[in-house]
């Protein structure tokens, strides 16, 4: 199975982008720019079964607040996942353009073949998926680690 992930980065001259690219036994991954040819170069141009990135896929509905982003805002959520507003001005309407661009960038080279699973299709007939791993991780950690964790974590 090929599988691709996409961390989007939309600074115009960092490599704010993570990339990876499974298949089979074999992970490659690396740090990239945001534009195609960086991100190519990492993640090669065969076809991928399923491609999973992390940041707005708006599909056909370009809506103005968009419900899971306000429920990841809300309850326990808002604790441990913190997802930004891709609806806000600044940095919010740049990740919602730099998400349509990178669907852009991996549709032509995501399946648009049957899985196991089926699910519903938010940008093309691809398998292209949106992933909230903060969500994820978030609500994966018991909550007597996560109460336990430090308020203000510093990471070198």
């Amino acid at each position: 199975m090929e599988i691709i992930g996409v961390d989007i980065g939309f600074s115009a001259n960092r490599r704010t982008s993570g990339v990876a690219r499974l298949s089979g036994s074999n992970l490659v991954f690396d740090r990239t720019g945001s534009n195609w040819a960086s991100r190519v170069a990492v993640i090669g141009d065969n076809i991928a079964e399923v491609t999973a990135m992390d940041g707005p896929l708006l599909g056909d509905s370009n809506c103005r607040k968009r419900v899971c982003e306000t429920i990841f805002a809300m309850g326990a959520f808002s604790r441990r996942c913190k997802p930004g507003f891709s609806h806000v001005s600044g940095t919010g309407i740049m990740f919602r353009a730099a998400g349509e661009e990178t669907g852009k960038q991996l549709t032509n080279i995501t399946s648009g073949s049957d899985v196991a699973s089926p699910f519903p299709r938010v940008w093309s007939t691809r398998n292209l998926v949106e992933a909230f791993p903060n969500a994820f991780l978030g609500v994966m950690i018991p909550d007597a680690r996560f109460n336990s964790m430090p308020v203000h974590a510093t990471y070198s």
